[in-house]
């Protein structure tokens, strides 16, 4: 199954389909997303139904705070991984692409791929649930 869809999403001419939340249809952005779907599968990973990502990406101050939760699920079993930091680059890529394309940059994102190809990127904009309770923790906020 796995090698299928690798395959799939590799093979010329065909590419994942893509869902845009809070976003225009910029064909660089298209290809940044793309990109960040073969950084994910470029290592082969065990049989998965589908996978989900938040990553949170923020800047508090002077410092970005990365934080992330890679899930794959079979059968609803939840396995965790790590995400690759060629995949990471590619996100922080995405935002910075955005901001040029006179977009706001998101703070996080929920990201899901299922076993056909069809993903999905949903870009948040407001204080990334994870860094907000790290900062609260902290007594900063």
């Amino acid at each position: 199954m796995l090698k299928g869809i690798i395959n799939k999403l590799r093979s010329k001419g065909s590419k994942p389909t893509i869902t845009k939340n809070n976003e225009s249809n910029v064909p660089d952005l298209i290809k940044i997303h793309n990109k960040f779907v073969s950084e994910l599968l470029y290592d082969p990973l065990p049989k998965w139904d589908h996978i989900t990502l938040h990553f949170e990406y923020f800047k508090w101050k002077e410092d970005y705070f990365r934080v992330f939760s890679l899930k794959r699920y079979l059968d609803n079993n939840e396995t965790k991984f790590d995400l690759s930091l060629e995949a990471e680059d590619v996100l922080i890529e995405l935002n910075e692409a955005m901001a040029q394309n006179g977009k706001e940059p998101w703070t996080w994102l929920e990201f899901t791929l299922d076993d056909t190809g069809q993903c999905d990127f949903d870009f948040k904009y407001d204080i990334p649930p994870n860094v907000k309770t790290i900062l609260e923790n902290a007594e900063e906020i």
